[in-house]
């Protein structure tokens, strides 16, 4: 399955500075050369994880280049945002 669940237009804001372009720089990414310009934020269902979780990869896309991107569980109660190399 190659196709995203979802493809978003986006701008990149101060707001994506702080903790997430932290996230992004551990993982080569660094988003501040990005503040102010527009991105697709593509999300794909992670299927290969344990039971009865709802994992998500996102990747943010810049005039095709992939520039970031996360693994996260958006469940209310326990969920995580973790870059791309870290285990899971």
């Amino acid at each position: 399955h190659t196709n995203p669940d979802c493809g978003v237009g986006i701008n990149i804001q101060l707001s994506l500075q702080g903790f997430y372009n932290e996230i992004q720089k551990n993982q080569g990414f660094d988003l501040s050369a990005y503040k102010g310009q527009k991105a697709t934020l593509y999300t794909y269902t992670v299927t290969n994880c344990k039971e009865g979780e709802h994992i998500i990869a996102d990747m943010l896309v810049s005039n095709g280049v992939l520039i970031g991107g996360d693994i996260c569980n958006p469940s209310a109660s326990d969920g995580y945002l973790v870059g791309f190399d870290t285990k899971v």
